[in-house]
């Protein structure tokens, strides 16, 4: 049973690796450990190092291959290509996906900045519509979410409706280098608005977001969204709760959003965690893998916001809520500071820490089990909600391009159209959905039937996700 356990726990490692940004589901730390290879050893005082037998085999098969193997001459650099090849071969193991070596610390994917307008891009019925606006030129400009770009010109060549190509080729031309500027026309509630002078630049990801401030039953009901743990969200979220609350205002409650949240850095969700849990409360331990102890942060002080100021706080997570939001939940819920509704939480409860050479290249790897504040681990285990919610709706989450193979998609294109009540093979489905929404009936999954799935999709899934949490609210 066991084996049966870890065999789909890393099925949904891997999956969830390719779901999402890489390498974003980690509770990592910031500081930089020191230290050598384990196998490495220094003899006492000062004497030369000796190697492990089996590293010895690592050092040979190197020295042999860089001098006799018959086409080391053909490879350019090859005492290199050679020790990214071993370091790489270290760590491809289904063991542990989180540790890894990358050939510069940029690699690692922990940048929370980007090059472009600060957006994300979805496909809405063939055109594309601004999902999430970063602090970017666009969100400078005034574009809003859920503007849909019309056309685009870039640096003065002619207008390009977005009608009129692939969704695909619409977003690889919408890229560019820093200083190079477009021209828009978006469609916003019905009213094309025309915004020049749009340039590609850097730009800082916004990880905090303010959903909503409502009432409800004559309640004021706020939701906060926290998209990662990576870069600064207590900064952000602290503003924008100090907003919320100045002069003397209260909430009565607030719903936290963590969602497909992979996680990020520890520091980060226990200095969140502290706006919250009471003076005293253990936020998380760390133990190594002889099971002892190694670090234990705790609430040394009172919360920065009291029952008075925040009155009732839930949280909301799924099955893609990972790693430090699960560190996040766990330190709320153990301690009776937060409610969780949703589903069952991803279950890593693992920490990285990271080995930096002089050249640039680091090694991530994992060093120990994170504990919530009642000394457990919910590693491969995941955080049980207190209320269940449905969140079928993620079925439509994702919708997959036509050019795909269809044997890649197939089980995803499947569940979709199941969701929309329809059933049969897959060909009969098409050809119903196709029937359904006065579309050319082919019984294939081609452009004009993506364009139309794409769009159903983002307006089905944004309302049932705006349902659930207002049903949340209102409990």
């Amino acid at each position: 049973m066991e084996e049966n356990k870890n065999t789909e726990y890393w099925n949904g490692v891997k999956a969830e690796r390719k779901n999402t940004r890489r390498f974003s589901a980690l509770c990592g730390i910031t500081a930089l450990l020191v230290g050598g290879f384990v196998g490495f050893s220094v003899g006492k005082n000062g004497s030369k190092s000796t190697v492990d037998p089996n590293a010895q085999k690592l050092v040979d098969a190197y020295n042999l291959i860089k001098n006799h193997w018959l086409f080391g001459n053909e490879i350019e650099d090859l005492d290199n290509v050679l020790v990214e090849m071993m370091l790489n071969g270290l760590f491809d193991n289904d063991n542990d996906p989180y540790t890894f070596y990358t050939k510069d610390e940029a690699s690692q994917g922990l940048d929370t900045t980007g090059l472009g307008f600060g957006v994300s891009f979805a496909n809405y019925y063939g055109q594309p519509i601004i999902k999430t606006l970063h602090n970017g030129s666009m969100a400078k400009a005034g574009f809003k979410a859920n503007d849909i770009i019309v056309s685009y010109s870039k640096n003065g060549a002619d207008k390009i409706e977005t009608l009129n190509q692939d969704y695909s080729e619409t977003l690889n031309n919408l890229v560019g280098t820093n200083g190079d500027y477009f021209s828009f026309e978006v469609n916003r509630n019905g009213q094309i608005i025309t915004f020049n002078n749009v340039k590609v630049e850097k730009y800082e990801q916004q990880t905090v977001f303010l959903v909503s401030d409502i009432l409800i039953d004559e309640k004021r009901c706020v939701e906060i969204r926290i998209n990662t743990f990576l870069g600064n969200p207590a900064t952000e979220l602290s503003s924008i709760l100090e907003r919320l609350l100045k002069d003397g205002q209260s909430i009565d409650k607030l719903l936290i959003d963590i969602k497909d949240n992979g996680g990020g850095y520890v520091d980060q969700m226990a200095i969140i965690s502290s706006l919250f849990v009471p003076k005293g409360s253990t936020i998380y331990s760390m133990t190594n893998k002889e099971q002892k102890v190694i670090s234990v942060f705790k609430q040394d002080k009172n919360p920065t916001y009291s029952k008075d100021q925040i009155k009732d706080i839930r949280i909301v997570q799924n099955g893609s809520s990972a790693s430090a939001s699960e560190s996040f939940t766990l330190a709320l819920k153990d301690t009776e500071t937060a409610k969780v509704y949703g589903t069952q939480s991803f279950g890593k409860g693992i920490a990285q820490t990271f080995y930096n050479f002089k050249d640039g290249s680091v090694i991530r790897y994992t060093y120990a089990y994170v504990n919530g504040p009642k000394g457990y681990s919910i590693n491969k285990v995941g955080i049980t909600p207190d209320v269940v919610t449905n969140q079928d709706y993620y079925a439509i989450k994702n919708t997959y391009d036509y050019k795909y193979e269809l044997s890649t998609i197939e089980n995803y294109l499947t569940s979709q159209l199941q969701y929309y009540g329809y059933t049969g093979d897959l060909s009969t489905m098409l050809v119903n959905f196709q029937a359904d929404k006065s579309l050319e009936v082919t019984g294939t999954y081609n452009k004009e039937t993506y364009n139309f799935l794409a769009g159903l999709n983002y307006d089905t899934f944004n309302l049932e996700y705006s349902k659930e949490n207002n049903y949340i609210l209102s409990l």
